[in-house]
């Protein structure tokens, strides 16, 4: 399984050089047996993303990729945490 959300975003205020963001989208995908996953979490150490975790909130690229998924049907949600602009 592979959900990718990216979206365009304004470049960001080049003073805050730890946030190059404007608008923050979160992906989260929750599979049939109930486990969350959010975008990006478990990515910088795997291949695969790991469940739990918490919202990204740096990049406005995130990825949710589970190697073996269940059947049954996965809910795909994008949550607009912070639109700005």
């Amino acid at each position: 399984l592979r959900i990718v959300l990216t979206w365009a975003d304004p470049a960001g205020n080049p003073a805050v050089q730890s946030q190059h963001r404007v608008n923050d989208l979160d992906l989260r995908v929750v599979a049939p047996n109930g486990k969350v996953y959010w975008g990006n979490v478990g990515l910088d150490a795997e291949m695969w993303s790991a469940p739990n975790g918490v919202a990204n909130v740096k990049d406005t690229l995130e990825c949710v990729l589970v190697p073996a998924p269940l059947a049954g049907t996965w809910r795909v949600e994008v949550q607009a945490s912070e639109v700005n602009q």
